[in-house]
C-alpha cells in the first residue's frame, strides 16, 4: 500500500523532501511550503493558546494572523482552543453551534479577513448530517 501516491492520468506523483520547505516553526505554529507536480500549498499547523493571559497570547494571534494573510492555497490543521457557531457569516455556521469565545472571535475575524470557512460547521456540506 502507497499512501503517498497520488495517480492522475495514469502516471505517479509523489511528495517528496524537496517539495516542503519549513519557512517558520515554533512550538506553537508551523509553516510550510509545498511546491510539488499539481500542488502548490501552503501549510499551516496551529496550536493556539486556550488562555487569553498566557505571556505570549497577543504575539502568537499576531504572528498567526500574519501568516494566514501572506500565505497562498492555504491548508490549515488547527487546534484554535475556539468555540464558535453562536455568531456565524460566510465563514462559519451554525452547526453544533457553541457560545463564541474569545478564541472564537479572533479566529472568525481571521477567517473573514482571509475569505476562508469552516465547511464542518454548514450542514449542506455534511449531506444533512452533524458532526
Amino acid at each position: 500500500m502507497k499512501s503517498n501516491v497520488t495517480v492522475y492520468s495514469s502516471r505517479n506523483f509523489y511528495l517528496l523532501k524537496r517539495h516542503v520547505v519549513v519557512t517558520h516553526r515554533s512550538h506553537r505554529l508551523l509553516v510550510a511550503k509545498v511546491v510539488a507536480p499539481y500542488l502548490a500549498c501552503t501549510v499551516i499547523v496551529a496550536h493556539c493558546y486556550d488562555d487569553p493571559d498566557a505571556p505570549d497570547y497577543e504575539t502568537w494571534w499576531n504572528l498567526f494572523n500574519n501568516w494566514v494573510a501572506r500565505s497562498s492555497n492555504v491548508l490549515l490543521l488547527a487546534d484554535m482552543n475556539a468555540a464558535v457557531g453562536s455568531v456565524t457569516s460566510t465563514s462559519i455556521g451554525d452547526l453544533a453551534a457553541e457560545t463564541e469565545g474569545q478564541n472564537g472571535a479572533r479566529f472568525h475575524r481571521t477567517l473573514l479577513e482571509n475569505q476562508f470557512a469552516l465547511p464542518t460547521t454548514f450542514m449542506d456540506v455534511l449531506g444533512g448530517h452533524g458532526t
